[in-house]
């Protein structure tokens, strides 16, 4: 049996596709989860092997662990996600380190993600681009020029 679609119809990916359960929690996944995210944003950022200065977008930034690591290292960084509540986070944290991102926004990552042209893997390398983690079921992107 069809069910007609609702208004009340789940987005396409679940309800962490929607920004409100981020912020909702945005407070507490700062507090208790950063120490984890970092650890694997700091692995990513080493085998990403940058070249120096480079410039990068974090798409999806949640708090800002891999940009405010980047920022640290000397990465030009643009962060953008679609909780307002999180991205309050990272611009608190960015603040209270002393760590300048050239450009914050409350914004789609997945529009971003969707402008770029698509390449095979054998176009495409780092630091062209490079793919972090899963964040539930929205992906981390670092786009890097």
């Amino acid at each position: 049996m069809e069910r007609e679609p609702t208004e009340q119809a789940a987005p396409v990916g679940g309800p962490l596709a929607t920004k409100e359960p981020w912020d909702i929690v945005a407070d507490a996944y700062t507090a208790d989860l950063v120490p984890w995210a970092e650890y694997f944003a700091r692995k990513a950022l080493q085998l990403a092997s940058l070249p120096p200065s480079p410039s990068i977008v974090d798409v999806a930034t949640g708090p800002g662990s891999l940009a405010l690591l980047a920022a640290k290292d000397g990465a030009t960084v643009s962060a953008i996600d679609f909780s307002a509540a999180m991205i309050a986070n990272l611009k608190r944290r960015a603040n209270e380190l002393g760590l300048a991102i050239a450009d914050v926004r409350v914004g789609d990552g997945l529009f971003v993600i969707t402008q770029i042209e698509p390449a095979s893997s054998s176009e495409m390398s780092p630091p062209e681009l490079l793919s972090l983690g899963c964040h539930h079921r929205n992906w981390t992107h670092l786009i890097m020029s």
